[in-house]
């Protein structure tokens, strides 16, 4: 039988969470988030995977430059996702872990006592904190996995995470640079169809020593100036990258300074907000163009989403598998024409190997 001081704590402490659960619920009905996206919206567009035409919806509905704009935090993770899914590719458990701990960092954290180095920190929000957080935060970390969780991360470990990619992405944005500037430099004597694989050989270079298009010293010095690697990089680049390659692509080809780009700026988490949705469009129609121009003569295009309606509607989720589906989805959130724009030289050897693979006469 329960003491009078054990029933007076525990009506104290059933008091407690039941002003709490109440304190949750009335910030929650307050909360437009409640009737316009559910739990599964965010599931299906955020967590589990990423819709970024659904995302760019969604941000394009608040004012980027207002002094407060709502859900600010809310619309930082998604930006991030944005980011990640950009920079991280096709490997959607290695995205899933950083975008769980960027929705963390928003959380409030609690220091441990025993870290006194500050190497770690516990994250995640118990639910008597829980009424003190944004709705639209709480919810996001609540469906991340975030609450009531009390695992140690290092700090800061996601900006690492995502610097390790940067190779890569420059290796897949290298495959369509190349067939960019091919396409350009033929012009009407280019052919319809150029195999992904003799981009690769002609990125490598030894094939066209082995054709004595160029000296084995030639080649060591263009390496030095070309993002040049071998067969088998190229080949993981592009597999990890290509649903992302012409977006990348389009960011890697505007400029905010001689020695900067878009992309370097999306490395470095400097494409904020107001401005990453300020460029979208001139992206997307830089991004429209390269798909037309460039990714439609790959020899493995008919797998892809390669042609860009004329008059584009909003696409209501996901319409097909095809790799870049979500980049044909984002062009028509958009709706803009084709920018064209002038790739990049390639080293001499990779337009004459092409040029002898091809068998086509630059006469």
């Amino acid at each position: 039988m329960l003491k009078a001081t054990d029933k007076r704590k525990l009506e104290t402490l059933f008091n407690s969470i039941a002003e709490n659960v109440e304190a949750t619920i009335s910030i929650l009905k307050k909360s437009d988030l409640i009737s316009k996206y559910s739990d599964q919206w965010f599931l299906d567009n955020l967590i589990f995977s990423v819709n970024p035409a659904e995302l760019v919806k969604l941000l394009k509905e608040g004012d980027p430059w207002a002094d407060d704009p709502p859900y600010a935090d809310r619309d930082h993770c998604i930006e991030e996702a944005l980011r990640l899914w950009l920079l991280v590719g096709n490997v959607e458990h290695e995205r899933r872990a950083l975008f769980n701990t960027i929705a963390a960092c928003h959380m409030p954290y609690r220091p441990r006592s025993a870290d006194e180095l500050k190497h770690g920190t516990c994250y995640g929000i118990s639910l008597d904190r829980l009424a003190d957080v944004p709705p639209d935060l709480a919810r996001i970390s609540y469906l991340a996995g975030r609450l009531n969780r009390a695992d140690v991360r290092e700090k800061y470990n996601v900006r690492p995470e995502l610097q390790k990619r940067r190779n890569q992405v420059k290796y897949a944005v290298q495959v369509l640079r190349v067939l960019h500037y091919f396409i350009d430099e033929l012009g009407e004597h280019c052919p319809d169809v150029i195999a992904r694989e003799a981009v690769f050989n002609a990125i490598w270079g030894e094939e066209a020593v082995f054709r004595n298009l160029i000296t084995r010293d030639e080649l060591e010095s263009s390496k030095k100036l070309f993002d040049r690697t071998s067969l088998d990089t190229s080949k993981k680049a592009w597999k990890r990258y290509q649903d992302q390659a012409v977006i990348l692509y389009a960011l890697s080809s505007i400029s905010v300074s001689d020695e900067e780009t878009l992309l370097d700026q999306l490395f470095e988490a400097r494409l904020f907000r107001s401005r990453l949705l300020d460029n979208l469009p001139r992206i997307m129609a830089r991004a429209h163009y390269i798909n037309n121009h460039v990714v439609s003569k790959l020899s493995d295009a008919s797998s892809w989403s390669t042609r860009v309606p004329k008059k584009p509607k909003r696409p209501q989720g996901i319409s097909s598998k095809k790799p870049n589906t979500h980049t044909i989805n984002l062009i028509c959130e958009f709706d803009v024409e084709p920018e064209g724009f002038t790739p990049k030289a390639s080293a001499p050897d990779i337009i004459d190997w092409l040029s002898y693979h091809l068998k086509i006469s630059r006469k």
